[in-house]
């Protein structure tokens, strides 16, 4: 099963990941930030996608892209965000990056393209 670890600070948003992603046949873990969630990879560093939001308080999601990338190297990162982020600082921390708003479509496109990229795949619906 691949396992997915959300990072949000947007609790809507993070359930909705949640929903979507176990829908799609995905075992999810969401959480606040970043902190939380660089102590899910040392805890668990079977993460396949780790699926970040760019500007969280306490720890950005650049910041924890670079950490979780030290503990977990085959962990593919996708980063989400609402303000301008410039190509040069999305490639140098993602996989793929999603500007705020997107679709469904849009974020299920992004995961299947860096699964596919690691050999895992997404079932679509």
């Amino acid at each position: 099963m691949i396992k997915v670890l959300v990072a949000d600070d947007d609790k809507l948003l993070r359930r909705v990941f949640k929903l979507l992603l176990e829908r799609e046949g995905f075992k999810v873990d969401a959480v606040g930030d970043g902190f939380q969630a660089l102590k899910f990879v040392k805890n668990n560093p079977a993460y396949h996608l780790l699926i970040t939001d760019v500007n969280m308080p306490g720890m950005s999601g650049l910041t924890l892209s670079k950490k979780a990338k030290k503990l977990s190297p085959e962990m593919k990162i996708i980063g989400i965000s609402g303000n301008g982020l410039g190509p040069e600082d999305a490639k140098e921390h993602f996989d793929y990056f999603i500007s705020k708003p997107f679709d469904v479509d849009e974020l299920i496109s992004g995961i299947n393209k860096v699964l596919n990229q690691s050999s895992l795949y997404l079932k679509t619906a």
